[in-house]
């Protein structure tokens, strides 16, 4: 039987667990910091709660202490504010999900070879081919999101670094 994952525990990513059911916030937060209010306006208006980690960002916002980015330099993004840390959250939990599965923390009723065989019409020959497959598939997800932002796989690189800097720093937003 198959077990659950808990992206929570993902020390490599350095996501724990409130950090990821709070992401919506996280991102939008990252989002106004770099000129698009457009995302928290919208969680703040369909949210019943404003979640505690999130007032003091909240307090500092209307206050006028949190600053956003320049009108200049937001301009200058090479991936939209609303879009920067969605896109490095999906690859984080894309690459967690890949590794758990080279490093077998995931279960399948299938060996994952014979999965892939099934359904994805590849064959692979034995383990080594398909960690090899594994990293490929990691390496096109990048190319997939540089292609969407017309910008450089570094670019996007650079974005799940950013996530991660910020599930270091966590609570602290």
């Amino acid at each position: 039987m198959a077990r659950t994952i808990n992206f929570g525990r993902c020390t490599k990513y350095g996501m724990n667990e409130r950090f990821m059911e709070l992401i919506n916030w996280v991102c939008a937060v990252d989002a106004w910091d770099y000129g698009d209010g457009s995302l928290l306006a919208n969680l703040i208006t369909s949210e019943e709660q404003v979640p505690l980690e999130f007032k003091q960002v909240l307090g500092d916002i209307i206050s006028g202490a949190r600053k956003q980015l320049s009108a200049k330099a937001a301009i200058k993004l090479e991936v939209p504010a609303a879009e920067r840390m969605r896109t490095a959250v999906m690859l984080s939990i894309l690459f967690f999900l890949i590794d758990a599965q080279k490093h077998g923390k995931v279960e399948h009723k299938f060996s994952y070879p014979q999965f892939v065989s099934e359904y994805d019409d590849v064959k692979p020959k034995d383990t080594e081919e398909v960690i090899d497959w594994l990293d490929e598939n990691k390496r096109g997800a990048i190319q997939d999101a540089a292609n969407k932002f017309n910008v450089s796989s570094e670019t996007i690189e650079n974005l799940v670094r950013e996530l991660r800097k910020k599930a270091k720093k966590w609570p602290i937003v």
